[in-house]
């Protein structure tokens, strides 16, 4: 598990430096087909947005695994504590030779929808 918290702790880095490039070209072949690097910015300029949020951390009740013909996945959520609510943040990594890779990222709760990017 450390590796995948090693590889969302580097995601999280990125996303509070604005380099929504840098977490796009990390993310596995799967995650670069169903987004853009718009899109993907434009999460993120609603999470950079919100208003009073901490540090995200990770639910340890949150977390699955999951082994099949395309592979091994673990989802993992977090949570910021922000102003206006909670924001959630689910990772689904892909696990493979080269390390845990974002296969999937999800975000939800109402500081986002008060955010004034969105």
């Amino acid at each position: 598990m450390s590796a995948v918290e090693s590889t969302i702790a580097e995601f999280h880095a990125r996303q509070a430096a604005g380099d929504d490039m840098a977490i796009y070209r990390a993310g596995s072949m799967a995650f670069k087909t169903s987004t853009t690097v718009a899109q993907l910015s434009s999460l993120n300029d609603a999470i950079r947005a919100a208003e009073g949020c901490g540090p995200p951390e990770r639910d340890r009740a949150n977390v699955s695994t999951r082994v099949s013909t395309s592979g091994s996945f673990v989802t993992v959520l977090y949570v910021r504590t922000c102003a206006r609510g909670t924001i959630a943040e689910q990772f689904l990594m892909r696990l493979g030779g080269d390390g845990p890779e974002v296969e999937g990222y999800h975000i939800s709760g109402e500081p986002i929808l008060a955010s004034p990017r969105v």
